[in-house]
């Protein structure tokens, strides 16, 4: 949308920087004539092209002041430099939020990694808990404890990597590949 609007900016700065220059416009005209007696006659005349008509003329058309065609020039340009500036912003935003979601992915695959470890001392202290059970040094309260801890260590592993997943998909979102790594393929007519 912002590309099409600079396209139509040049195209029209192309244009009136063209207005300020002469002008030679060659014209030509050519018509029928039916003459006859009867109208019937008139109109065989016509379509027997009797009776032809042609001229031509030049038209040479010089500016004189250009007070006009100099100020929509000028405001043509203005136009074309406004539309480079709000296609760069634009451009300038949309690697702000791939730079964004970069970090976040980045940052996201961080908490996998500490979720991860987190779980697996989870695992192992459950474990020990256990021994110490089968050993008599711990009650079922304490093991129950440590179940309890190594099932949020597994919902903060879980949660993670589908926080990890959004990210991403935020990630190709905003870089516009979604589509190709689903392997859509969108064709319009």
């Amino acid at each position: 949308m912002i590309k099409q609007d600079l396209e139509g900016r040049q195209i029209e700065l192309v244009f009136r920087k063209n207005q300020l220059y002469p002008a030679l416009d060659l014209t030509g005209t050519y018509g029928r004539n039916g003459i006859g007696n009867t109208t019937s006659d008139s109109f065989d005349s016509i379509g027997d092209n009797r009776f032809p008509t042609y001229g031509g003329f030049v038209v040479l058309t010089v500016p004189l002041l250009r007070k006009a065609e100099r100020s929509n020039y000028k405001e043509a340009r203005v136009n074309e430099q406004t539309a480079i500036m709000t296609l760069k912003r634009k451009e300038d935003s949309v690697l702000q939020e791939i730079d964004i979601a970069v970090k976040e992915v980045a940052r996201r695959y961080e908490t996998i990694e500490s979720t991860r470890q987190a779980r697996i001392y989870a695992e192992e202290a459950l474990q020990a808990e256990l021994q110490k059970l089968e050993g008599g040094k711990s009650t079922s309260f304490n093991v129950l404890q440590f179940q309890r801890d190594l099932t949020a260590a597994r919902s903060a592993e879980v949660k993670a990597l589908a926080d990890y997943n959004k990210a991403l998909h935020q990630f190709y979102f905003r870089e516009g590949t979604t589509l190709e790594r689903n392997k859509i393929n969108l064709e319009l007519r």
